[in-house]
């Protein structure tokens, strides 16, 4: 039990470090989940160019977690690539934010 809250505590210090060693054990899915939680965390912060980043290394483990699937004729109802696509729109919409605001920013400049 002990092993458990150390794992909780480290998923809230440390989520990419956690993903990470997720990805290494080709647990792909559940390293893209651990980066979801980042993400939203540097939503939180207001950090949008980390989390473009992060979502776009979430959608990549998606993508790889089904693409293990298909390899192993494995049931595969698509949701891994569904979740990969949604994480790369959520990176495109921030992404296009903030070429928005450097757009606005330069504007007012002038």
């Amino acid at each position: 039990m002990v092993t458990k809250i150390y794992v909780i505590v480290d998923f809230f210090v440390q989520p990419a470090s956690v993903a990470k060693s997720l990805a290494v054990q080709e647990c792909h899915e559940l390293a893209a989940v651990f980066l979801l939680g980042k993400a939203k965390c540097e939503f939180a912060a207001k950090n949008l160019t980390s989390e473009a980043s992060t979502l776009f290394t979430a959608a990549k483990y998606f993508i790889q977690a089904d693409d293990k699937l298909v390899c192993t004729n494995s049931i595969n109802y698509e949701d891994n690539l569904n979740c990969a696509i949604l994480c790369l729109l959520r990176a495109a919409r921030v992404n296009n934010f903030i070429t928005f605001n450097i757009y606005a920013y330069n504007r007012s400049m002038n």
